[in-house]
């Protein structure tokens, strides 16, 4: 949910003089994807014409002929699921896919939440998140999310940040469309991105880093084998807000070269005080698992707002040199989506057997709690 928030500022090193986003070096070509802006009323006219009815049809093609273009693509993409969904390491055929679907959308356009950051009793910086407005990516209709952490003037005297990172996931069934992140260091900077291909579970990376130190340069470029439905990093913090009832919530996330499992743990509920004001919650445990070390790694609490918008309002994260703290001081609501809510397709009750690359297995009855 929020390591993307704490993890840029557990750092040391001498300030320096930062990049700007466009210096930083582009992602090969066969990484582009062309994305539109689009008219929220154009993807709330039907659910089957969202996509025909945000970018124009091809020269001498009606508006009919690019709809049935558009379903045609839709049945591909079912029967790719199909044979993707048997696909398993072994040749074993995961679990048959399921989907269960929300009763409404906890959060709007353009609500952005910022939070200050301290390491101890120092400010850190502060980190935003928000609802950005609907794109359209190769296509395919998606929510924009975009996450920022800058460093306080403060710690600029130690290290300096100005990091960003935007997902792309699809409003259809918010799985992951694409990833990218500058990373505006003191030490080092760089850009990262990934294209997802969910269905196939995989994902093209691609990252560019710079370390001031040495003027050293690393590229990577891979294709990883990613956990079946997995969240990304981003769509993480937003997905777990659909769901209804949160205590034993485990899901799949992937970032970078890992698959996670994210396990919450109920214990109980606080009246807090924070920054944006005063509030109900509910506090639970985080335990992250990581691919190859199935101890929860690190101990992250966070306290959500009681309601069902299940929005985030403070977080404590233990770390190798200290803690972090994040406390919600400010709060812009957004408006409501007149879309429908998304069908998902990630589990929300991942049981850990093993590799979580292998698949996943849903409790007896595949019961699912959703609001």
């Amino acid at each position: 949910m929020t390591p993307f928030l704490v993890l840029a500022l557990v750092l040391s090193a001498c300030a320096h003089g930062l990049k700007k986003s466009a210096e930083l070096d582009k992602a090969p070509a066969e990484m582009t994807q062309k994305i539109e802006s689009v008219k929220m009323e154009d993807l709330s006219a039907t659910p089957s014409g969202a996509i025909a009815a945000s970018r124009p049809a091809a020269p001498g093609q009606t508006k009919a002929e690019t709809l049935k273009l558009k379903r045609s693509q839709d049945q591909a993409d079912r029967e790719a699921a199909r044979k993707a969904a048997k696909v398993a390491k072994g040749g074993k055929p995961m679990k048959p896919e399921y989907s269960w679907t929300p009763k409404a959308w906890p959060f709007g356009i353009g609500e952005k939440q910022t939070f200050t950051l301290r390491w101890g009793v120092v400010e850190g910086g502060v980190a935003s998140i928000e609802v950005s407005e609907p794109q359209v990516v190769d296509g395919v209709p998606v929510l924009h999310y975009i996450g920022r952490v800058q460093s306080s003037k403060a710690l600029d005297l130690f290290y300096k940040v100005d990091d960003m990172v935007q997902s792309w996931v699809r409003i259809k069934d918010h799985l992951p469309q694409r990833q990218e992140i500058d990373q505006l260091e003191s030490a080092q900077w760089g850009k990262r991105v990934v294209v997802y291909n969910p269905e196939k579970h995989v994902a093209k990376f691609y990252s560019n880093t710079t370390f001031k130190k040495n003027d050293r340069k690393e590229e990577i470029r891979r294709d990883i084998t990613m956990t079946y439905l997995a969240q990304d990093i981003v769509g993480a913090a937003y997905f777990f807000r659909f769901v209804d009832n949160l205590n034993g919530l485990n899901f799949p996330i992937h970032d970078r070269y890992k698959n996670w499992a994210n396990a919450l743990e109920f214990l109980g509920k606080e009246r807090i005080t924070i920054p944006a004001g005063e509030f109900a919650a509910e506090k639970y445990k985080m335990n992250p698992r990581v691919e190859g070390t199935w101890k929860p790694q690190g101990d992250v609490i966070v306290w959500l707002k009681d309601d069902p918008t299940h929005m985030v309002l403070q977080f404590k994260a233990k770390v190798r040199i200290g803690s972090i703290t994040g406390e919600m001081s400010e709060f812009r609501p957004g408006r409501p989506i007149n879309l429908p809510v998304p069908v998902m397709k990630t589990p929300i009750n991942l049981q850990i057997t093993g590799d979580i690359v292998r698949g996943f297995k849903v409790r007896s009855g595949n019961e699912v709690r959703a609001r």
